[in-house]
């Protein structure tokens, strides 16, 4: 090189031209760190890294990062640049630079420890274009790996994603396309994000959506499609890999918002089953806790609110019968959303069950006493037949025997009961509306006839109580 020429004397396009050059021609070598020229055009650039205006600055740190990228004794000359430009916080991207540029833009950004990176990063992640692919992966990178919480990430991304839908009227359309870019990105940076999820993941993940797209959503009905697909992809990556989101019932409210870009129409098959997905690993975490008996009222509403209260109580009751272990007012809660009902003891329920019970024991008095062929026939039958058919005698005659039984002890339950019969069958008797029904007009005090006796109830220092009325009707 020229020996006499001094860089420093040119401005900072002469200073980049000549480390662009000697980037592409692979000549950054150890070596050229003893030239005059290199090390002048470094010290250029480094200045313009740290006090040059917004462009000059972008450009700078730029170039210095993709020089570190392609020669490591470079980057021990760089990276010191790097560092003391980045103490101060750099403009926004806006529409600086090509895709190349802002990729080692965000890998010059990378080695900074700087604080402000961190929602730098996570606002140029919502802020990239399509072309900028491998520029995400490094912004969603720092962005996530150096923030506090997941929650934090969330709130930096959706207020970047509202300014830049806000900037020039950007239609809804093209701020969904963002969106579904943002939560690809950072779907896939979960898996290895060691990270809580904070507090407030789940209205944070809620503004995610509305500052994207809003209520109403794409209006590309194709697009629309796509953009469910992708937050409720997210989402569902979200709640399976970390167990505190899934106890945050505003979380559900962003999957509620998604499906609501179809009302009063339905979504498509693959967003429906996505819902059903979230149900499902929803469920089981209130489950899990449901064991530990433990009922988490908010979040199973605000799940039902969002993907069907139908979806959930089958998920739920599928989770129940699974389970016999499970508590059955929990298994109930999980199945349909409610508790028992409360057991109670006092008089009045006492009261009904008793009269609850007496009218059975009624009807079981009157079944053996008003059959056809009571067991007393079917001993005669039984006693004629004998000579004739033996063997089906003797089978006549064990099924009469255990008639007797069964008689025997609906008697004596009615006996312990103070029930009896009121009337027998046959009899002609007056009319009496109070102990009689029947299927025709009949006068008070006529005469009918019993087809069926009632049953009484006698109660010591009380009244008599009708359990049954008997049947009546023309003499």
């Amino acid at each position: 090189m020229d020996e006499s020429f001094d860089i420093r004397d040119k401005d900072l396009a002469s200073a980049s031209a000549l480390i662009r050059a000697m980037i592409a021609e692979r000549s950054l070598s150890k070596e050229a760190l003893t030239d005059k020229q290199v090390v002048q055009a470094f010290d250029v650039v480094g200045r313009a890294a740290a006090t040059g205006r917004d462009a000059d600055r972008l450009e700078a740190i730029a170039l210095l990062g993709k020089a570190s990228e392609v020669s490591k004794p470079i980057a021990t000359v760089a990276l010191p640049f790097i560092e003391q430009a980045l103490i101060l916080p750099m403009p926004e991207i806006g529409e600086w630079g090509t895709a190349e540029d802002r990729y080692y833009l965000a890998k010059g950004l990378s080695v900074s420890p700087a604080e402000w990176v961190a929602p730098y990063a996570a606002a140029e992640l919502a802020r990239a274009d399509a072309a900028e692919r491998k520029s995400r992966e490094i912004w969603s990178a720092i962005a996530v790996d150096r923030a506090r919480d997941l929650s934090s990430v969330l709130r930096a991304v959706a207020a970047a994603l509202l300014s830049d839908r806000d900037a020039g009227g950007r239609s809804p359309d093209k701020a969904a396309r963002k969106l579904v870019r943002t939560c690809g990105v950072l779907r896939t940076r979960l898996p290895v994000a060691d990270k809580p999820v904070g507090d407030g993941v789940g209205s944070a993940f809620t503004l995610l959506v509305l500052d994207a797209v809003g209520r109403k959503g794409p209006i590309d009905r194709d697009l629309r499609a796509e953009t469910a697909v992708g937050v409720l992809d997210f989402l569902i990556e979200m709640l399976r890999l970390k167990f505190a989101s899934t106890l945050d019932p505003e979380i559900y409210v962003a999957a509620g918002i998604v499906t609501g870009w179809w009302k009063p129409a339905r979504p498509s098959e693959e967003v429906r089953a996505l819902t059903e997905r979230i149900a499902d690993i929803a469920m089981a975490s209130l489950h899990m806790l449901a064991r530990q008996g433990v009922s988490q009222e908010a979040v199973r509403r605000a799940l039902s609110n969002a993907v069907g209260a139908d979806v959930v109580d089958q998920v739920g009751a599928e989770i129940a019968r699974r389970d016999p272990s499970l508590d059955p007012a929990l298994a109930r809660w999980l199945a349909e959303g409610r508790d028992l009902p409360a057991s109670r003891s006092n008089a009045a329920v006492r009261y009904i069950a008793e009269q609850d019970l007496d009218e059975l024991v009624a009807r079981l008095l009157l079944a053996v006493e008003n059959q056809e062929g009571g067991p007393q026939s079917l001993e005669l039958i039984a006693d004629d037949l004998v000579l004739l058919d033996p063997a089906h005698a003797a089978t006549l005659k064990a099924a009469t025997m255990r008639a007797k039984v069964v008689a025997q002890w609906a008697n004596s339950i009615a006996s312990r009961r103070k029930l009896s019969l009121l009337g027998e069958r046959g009899d002609v008797v007056p009319f009496d509306p109070a102990i009689h029904e029947s299927g025709d007009e009949v006068p008070i005090s006529a005469r009918v006839r019993i087809q069926m006796p009632g049953v009484v109830k006698e109660m010591e220092g009380r009244p008599s109580r009708i359990v049954l009325k008997g049947r009546v009707g023309k003499p």
